[in-house]
């Protein structure tokens, strides 16, 4: 693997190269731009014709929201990823992160109408399961079988938290 060097200090200090972080994008920093690509549509609409400056208050936010979630589920970062395999409407992207901290389900709709999503498969699994990040309020979680998913809208759902977590 290559490693990008930083050039070096032109201080009198001890100089010493550095790697720079890593190129290739963390599964943490792919979920938040996923995020970020259904949410902002649904910020900038919520804020109506109030100016640029309460579309940036909408979106930052909705980053504090973003960030105290990837803080308090480290699943999205350091457990595996996979697909749902379940049938779902079209334009509906389903996929879990299973971590020793518990499991996230996550919910886009990439197509701009409203839809109903059934995950009742998952429910054996499940251990009081809630929404963890949305782009509006929806109604309880419940069994898992009647997810309502606004058009371009999202859900974070915690399944389930192990002990350890």
């Amino acid at each position: 693997m290559v490693q990008l060097m930083r050039p070096p200090s032109t201080s009198t200090s001890i100089r010493r190269e550095t790697p720079l972080r890593s190129a290739r994008p963390s599964r943490v920093r792919l979920a938040a731009c996923l995020a970020f690509a259904t949410a902002w549509p649904s910020a900038a609409r919520s804020t109506g014709g109030g100016g640029s400056i309460t579309r940036i208050q909408a979106l930052l936010g909705w980053f504090e929201r973003m960030i105290r979630t990837l803080r308090e589920a480290p699943e999205i970062g350091s457990g595996s990823t996979t697909h749902i395999d379940v049938p779902m409407p079209p334009g509906v992207l389903a996929h879990r992160a299973d971590g020793p901290t518990g499991t996230m389900v996550f919910l886009h709709n990439l197509g701009s109408e409203d839809v109903e999503v059934d995950l009742s498969t998952l429910e054996p699994e499940a251990d009081l399961p809630i929404d963890v990040l949305t782009d509006r309020g929806y109604d309880e979680v419940g069994k898992l079988d009647r997810l309502a998913l606004a058009g371009h809208g999202y859900r974070w759902i915690r399944l389930c938290r192990t002990p350890a977590g």
